[in-house]
């Protein structure tokens, strides 16, 4: 009977770890399905999709129409998007899974930076030199 009490708590365990790898795993694909990429074009024209991991063949389709593809490389993938193409869910199928984003991909956000610089003792009458401009950011900010 204790042999019995042993067994089932085992088994009680071993289904709470299973239960927990199996959440932690679906949490790692969800983080995964984050947009991993940007994908750069407009209906009717080429497209080119910067990123990585996309081996070195797949496909590519957005709300559900397969795009033509003349390139694929692991970080890039070039082709043609049709003209009458809207707006949705990016999904490139490769052999190590699916990524998803959406097309068109959120713009970059833009930082605005400041910069004065002022030279040795400035001639009397004048002013320091001030440059403003914008640089778009490396990464999209979620």
């Amino acid at each position: 009977m204790a042999e019995d009490k042993q067994e089932s708590a085992a088994k009680s365990t071993t289904a709470e770890e299973d239960a927990k790898a199996a959440q932690a795993k679906a949490a790692t694909a969800a983080k995964s399905n984050k947009e991993p990429f940007r994908i750069h074009g407009v209906a009717g024209g080429p497209f080119s999709i910067d990123g990585s991991g996309f081996g070195g063949s797949g496909s590519v389709s957005i709300s559900g129409r397969t795009l033509q593809t003349t390139r694929w490389r692991d970080d890039n993938i070039k082709g043609v998007l049709p003209a009458d193409l809207e707006d949705g869910d990016v999904v490139i199928k490769t052999a190590g899974g699916e990524l998803r984003g959406q097309f068109p991909s959120p713009p970059l956000p833009q930082v605005v930076t400041t910069t004065t610089v002022t030279t040795a003792p400035a001639a009397p009458g004048t002013q320091p030199v001030a440059a403003t401009g914008v640089t778009p950011a490396k990464a999209p900010v979620k």
